[in-house]
């Protein structure tokens, strides 16, 4: 076999080692990351399980006010999240 040929295999086998080694890491990064979207949406369950309502007069209640920005914010948050 000549030497170039041995190379040539050799880049070869190297190159596949890599896409695959590409793949196996994009795959396992996914399942990473839908692990962490389930583990966000049962967060952000919890914190939305009880309604705030929003407060009728915002300016006399700055506490209910803020509560129910947070709460709507955290809503928001679910939805991006597609839970």
């Amino acid at each position: 076999m000549k030497p170039g040929t041995r190379y040539g295999i050799a880049a070869a086998a190297l190159m596949l080692v890599v896409i695959v080694a590409v793949g196996v890491s994009l795959f396992l990064a996914g399942r990473a990351l839908e692990a962490s979207n389930r583990h966000w949406c049962v967060t952000l369950d919890l914190i939305t399980s009880t309604p705030v309502p929003k407060p009728a007069d915002p300016q006399r209640n700055k506490l209910a006010e803020q509560q129910w920005q947070f709460y709507a914010a955290m809503l928001d948050l679910k939805r991006q999240f597609g839970c």
